[in-house]
Parts: C-alpha cells; sequence; structure tokens
C-alpha cells in the first residue's frame, strides 16, 4: 500500500495543481495505474480495507482504454463506453468517466477561430466587418460566399441571384467574386450540422483505415 503522505501528495498534485496523471506519476515515480486509482479514491487511507482490496471492475479494460485514447484523445466517454462493451465491461459510465478524467492525454493549445461581432447587420457594418477580415488576412481571395443575406442578395428566384447594387460596388472595388450560397445547403455555409457530430464522435472512433 501507497503510504499516507504520498497518497495526499497525489491528491494534493492533481486536484490543487491540477497537474495531469502522467505528470504526477513521473513526478513521484509511481505507476499511472496507480495514481489514477488513488485520484479516482480521492481520499487517503491509513490501512487496507476490504473494500479496498477488491480490483475496480474497470482495471481489466486500463490498457484498453489507453489504447484507444492515444488513438484519439478526444474520443468520449460514451463511445469509449460502447468500445468496451464490446470486450465484456459489465461496469456504469460514471467510474469511466473518473477514470478518463485522470488518464486522459495532456491536450495542447486549442485552434480557435476568432470572429467578429456586430449587433447591425446594415450595409455599413457589412462592409466595415469585410475590411477588418481583409486586414486581417492581408489579402482579398478571388470570390466570396455568401448566405442569403439580404445586405448582399437583394433578390432570388431558384439559381437566379440579383445582389444589392450597393454591394456589388463594394466587390468590384475590391476586385471578388460574390457567391450566394443555394438555399437549404447548410453544408457550403461551413456549419457543423449535429448529423455530422454524430458520426464524428460515434462512426469515425470506432473505424481504423490504412
Amino acid at each position: 500500500m501507497i503510504d499516507p503522505a504520498t497518497q495526499a501528495e497525489v491528491l494534493r498534485l492533481h486536484y490543487s495543481e491540477k497537474k495531469s496523471c502522467r505528470a504526477i506519476a513521473q513526478e513521484l515515480r509511481l505507476h499511472r495505474r496507480t495514481v489514477a486509482a488513488l485520484i479516482q479514491r480521492r481520499s487517503v487511507i491509513t490501512e487496507r480495507s476490504e473494500q479496498a482490496k477488491r480490483p475496480s471492475v474497470l482495471m481489466p479494460f486500463f490498457d484498453r482504454i489507453e489504447e484507444l485514447l492515444k488513438k484519439d484523445p478526444g474520443r468520449s466517454a460514451v463511445n469509449i463506453l460502447q468500445t468496451l462493451r464490446l470486450a465484456g465491461y459489465l461496469g456504469g459510465l460514471t467510474i469511466l468517466k473518473d477514470h478518463l478524467r485522470t488518464c486522459r492525454p495532456d491536450a495542447g493549445p486549442k485552434a480557435f477561430l476568432s470572429l467578429e461581432f456586430t449587433f447591425s447587420a446594415n450595409f455599413e457594418s457589412f462592409v466595415r466587418c469585410h475590411e477588418h477580415a481583409l486586414a486581417f488576412f492581408q489579402g482579398v481571395p478571388s470570390e466570396v460566399w455568401y448566405d442569403n443575406l439580404a445586405t448582399a442578395v437583394a433578390e432570388r428566384q431558384g439559381r437566379l441571384v440579383r445582389f444589392n447594387p450597393r454591394f456589388f460596388v463594394y466587390t468590384g472595388h475590391h476586385n471578388f467574386k460574390p457567391i450566394a450560397c443555394n438555399v437549404a445547403s447548410g453544408w457550403e455555409k461551413g456549419r457543423v450540422e449535429d448529423g455530422v457530430k454524430y458520426i464524428r464522435e460515434n462512426f469515425w472512433p470506432r473505424r481504423s483505415f490504412i
């Protein structure tokens, strides 16, 4: 049994200093599984009880979980649970989530796109947002796609599009081609729909490709 002082240090490093299971194991020279079990228990014990002697129902699947996280660190707990069920795991989701919080690989800085927010959709605000975007990217694209907002698209009948005349003057000034998205074609607008999210989190993670 790990001595009480070391148990307390593991809990302090994780819950106070927010260190990962891997970092704590390296610092204290303990096995990652030992550290994970201590963090999951969330308490210091001074003597081995009968309950502590019983292994976790999740323990036989630690290697499989580690393998899954190596392939995809962001894999959801529900998806991992589905995979473990096929391997014979009969435990619940809560204990799995507790374990995942201790053993997920440290995530690096996440990439993000800073979006500009505006309270107005009038023409002046629309043009100002364009100017900010062009200045940020330090260039002008050959074409720009638009949802069918009234500031850009004055009229539309099927595939026939009439752009706002003032907007056409602006596009001519910067020499780029405006293109209006097709109606009811969400995939053209760069939006991630729920169906795509489901496939990404539940279909792709359970398959490997050469």
